[in-house]
């Protein structure tokens, strides 16, 4: 939705910024600062390819790459922008949104950049993609109500039906890798903190009530931890891991710059995030961090397929 805490690089942000003034949204100082999208869920496996969106083309698109940086391939090519990529637990399919109707919808294609099909047609603003672990199901967050609000629909874009439905703004939505509970951020306590919920949308919680403003949360492999971006300070936004009661927090990037938006590899081993315009990964205790792209242009919001 726009709601992240890392540098907001993207036309997808600042159009969601003009859309939070027209709303009258109270935290539109800190939308400014806002990302657009985001890593989706991370499903057990063997690592596979890592889907990114870049704008090394003159805007934004999806492309691909081994898991090194090697093999990078550029799967969308149109004049609007494409953003987050989330792969589908076989990684035959990636979903993303994307702005070339005029507003923001989810687009869902082949792994291969082909068969390309609008999901949500709707006036609104439709963003955040990440599909359930049996494939079957998407979640979302849309402001369709007014406010942001998360959603889940069949995968075909079907069925569409609310999951939450309060004055706050909830957004950056994710399956647990057991499909039975949600994770995603939410403002309703004034600053956006980490919430679980069932996957029906019942027993919300609050898990990291008042910490600091967190934001973008994957689950590990296994379920039993939740990767997030932390911000610390007003310049000092750094990638942590909590276990999913949000007890236990390790913050693993320590540095003056900005490192957002984590997703963990499939084998649980290691975490893909953003830092400088460049994705990075290093190994899940924060060491051996390195960069997998290298474009001078803004590579970004990466999700990690398992191999088919």
């Amino acid at each position: 939705m726009g709601v992240g805490t890392g540098p907001m690089k993207s036309a997808s942000g600042r159009a969601l910024v003009i859309a939070a003034a027209i709303l009258g949204l109270a935290l539109v100082a800190f939308l400014v600062l806002a990302g657009a999208q985001r890593a989706g869920a991370t499903f057990p496996g063997a690592n596979g390819r890592i889907a990114f969106d870049s704008d090394r083309d003159g805007d934004f698109e999806i492309f691909r790459m081994n898991d090194d940086g090697t093999g990078q391939r550029q799967l969308t090519d149109n004049t609007a922008n494409d953003y987050g990529a989330s792969y589908a637990p076989n990684s035959g399919r990636i979903a993303f949104q994307s702005d070339r109707t005029g507003d923001f919808d989810l687009f869902a294609m082949r792994a291969n950049g082909s068969h390309e099909r609008n999901l949500t047609k709707n006036p609104a603003t439709d963003d955040e993609p990440a599909f359930s672990p049996n494939g079957r199901r998407i979640v979302f967050d849309s402001n369709r109500d007014g406010d942001y609000d998360i959603y889940v629909m069949r995968a075909d874009g079907t069925h569409v039906r609310q999951l939450t439905n309060n004055p706050g703004n909830d957004a950056v939505p994710t399956f647990s890798p057991r499909g039975d509970s949600i994770a995603f951020v939410s403002d309703r306590g004034g600053m956006f903190d980490l919430f679980l919920m069932k996957a029906d949308g019942s027993h919300e919680r609050d898990i990291r009530p008042d910490k600091a403003t967190e934001n973008y949360p994957s689950f590990s492999p296994s379920g039993g931890r939740i990767a997030f971006e932390r911000r610390q300070g007003a310049d000092d936004i750094e990638v942590a891991v909590a276990r999913i009661n949000g007890s236990k927090l390790k913050v693993l990037t320590d540095n003056d710059d900005e490192d957002f938006a984590p997703v963990f590899s499939p084998d649980g081993k290691k975490i893909a995030y953003d830092s400088l315009g460049n994705i990075r990964v290093m190994n899940r205790d924060g060491s051996h961090s390195h960069r997998v792209t290298l474009d001078p242009n803004t590579d970004e919001y990466a999700d990690w397929g398992a191999r088919p």
